[in-house]
């Protein structure tokens, strides 16, 4: 059997997750990281090569995945590709819709396949090769995303406009985090007035949001915990997800007041932690 080379752009976190489960899926993995330590460090744990810039990385694959921190890296990436007809080039780095559009066609133009594959789920999901990834693109480039992306989790197609996976993934995110900043308020406002973390969830557990509790409660509770989606990861789904309505004329007040909260946050030190770590900032006498 010939095995797939994937060029992993983006080892920090997730990024790193993946290259490790398509290692242990036996194919050929190339890896190129902001910090060339980082990208060496990985590949000597899961006999890889690293790559001191993305394009050598990616002219050695058939399929390149970015998971990178941020657009602006992302955009550097995209803009500087060369011809490379028949690569299939994976994107589950968040990114805004607008950019997206102009990505797709510009590597389309370029020759290659272009798909949008934007990942729910966190580390655990990952490990378990439980991760849900919301797919959009070409048929014929999603059909062969899939030889790639079944190998970590489940796959739920979206459409053939490949920034409608960006959508979705904005619109379900948003949920989750609007969710959990609300949640993590009524805790605070509960434990000030003497009712324990514990009743509160026995009260949840009767209710509808018995099954979102069952996933977060004890992460929102706990003291201190692995940043599995970090704080300014979340601020920006909820920004990009306020500009997408903005950019055809409606606005998304709960959203948008959720990613006020998220982002201040973040501007107060908060960027690197955890997502579920909100509660801290809500009720700074809480701090982990």
């Amino acid at each position: 059997m010939v095995k797939i080379k994937v060029a992993v752009l983006g080892t920090e976190g997730i990024g790193g997750l993946f290259a490790k489960k398509f290692s242990e899926e036996g194919f050929n993995i190339y890896l190129w990281d902001k910090s060339l330590e980082n990208a060496k460090g990985l590949a000597g744990k899961i006999g890889a090569d690293a790559f001191q810039n993305p394009w050598a990385a990616i002219e050695r694959a058939d399929a390149a995945i970015s998971i990178l921190p941020d657009e602006d890296t992302f955009l550097e990436i995209v803009s500087q590709m060369r011809r490379s007809d028949g690569l299939l080039f994976i994107n589950s780095t968040t990114i805004s819709p607008k950019i997206s559009k102009a990505s797709s066609k510009r590597l389309k133009d370029l020759g290659i396949c272009y798909v949008e594959a934007q990942v729910l789920g966190d580390a655990r999901d990952i490990n378990d090769r439980s991760a849900i990834f919301l797919v959009a693109g070409e048929n014929n480039c999603v059909r062969y995303s899939k030889l790639v992306l079944s190998n970590i989790g489940s796959i739920v197609e979206v459409g053939e406009e490949a920034y409608k996976a960006m959508i979705a993934k904005l619109a379900i995110g948003s949920v989750y985090l609007s969710s959990i900043s609300a949640l993590s308020e009524a805790i605070n406002l509960a434990k000030v007035y003497g009712i324990e973390e514990d009743v509160i969830k026995k009260i949840c557990d009767k209710t509808p949001l018995s099954s979102l509790l069952g996933h977060y409660f004890g992460r929102i509770t706990s003291v201190e915990q692995e940043a599995y989606l970090e704080m300014d990861s979340a601020s920006n789904i909820l920004e990009y997800a306020s500009r997408a309505a903005f950019d055809v004329g409606f606005i998304l007040p709960t959203i948008r007041a959720a990613g006020q909260l998220f982002k201040e946050a973040e501007i107060h030190g908060y960027g690197k932690k955890d997502f579920l770590r909100i509660r801290d900032y809500i009720n700074p006498k809480e701090k982990s």
